[in-house]
């Protein structure tokens, strides 16, 4: 399984860097390569003027990923009376997103902090998740 979490800070011109306490790591568009926005496939998103940030940890010397930050509970779906605006479809297909006690605190702050660098105050957050990963960590 691979996850991802991004963030895009709207607006903002340079990035921002925070330190944190645990092995979390913020990446960004400007400074590394991995941090892609997948236009096709978000477009919103991936238009929307910014900087692109993308949580992760250090799997091995050449994969960065989301995969100790959060899980989730594949077994439990929205239920029919949250969220009226969004298809029954679409809801059997979004899970709860958890992010590892370890990791909690730091989460938040880098939420908070890159809250704050926007010049608008307004950030926009996307998780996601894909199939299962062939190598074992």
């Amino acid at each position: 399984m691979s996850y991802e979490i991004n963030v895009l800070v709207i607006n903002q011109q340079n990035p921002v860097y925070i330190p944190c306490s645990s092995d979390l790591l913020i990446q960004n568009e400007i400074d590394d390569t991995g941090v892609n926005r997948y236009n096709v496939i978000w477009p919103f998103f991936s238009n929307t003027p910014g900087i692109l940030y993308s949580l992760v940890t250090k799997i091995n010397e050449d994969y960065y990923s989301a995969l100790k930050i959060c899980d989730s509970e594949f077994d439990t779906t929205l239920g029919n009376d949250s969220f009226p605006w969004i298809s029954r479809d679409t809801k059997e297909n979004l899970t709860p997103f958890i992010i590892r006690e370890k990791y909690f605190e730091d989460f938040k702050n880098v939420l908070t902090n890159l809250l704050k660098s926007s010049p608008q105050n307004r950030i926009l957050f996307q998780t996601r998740y894909q199939g299962a990963i062939s190598k074992s960590f």
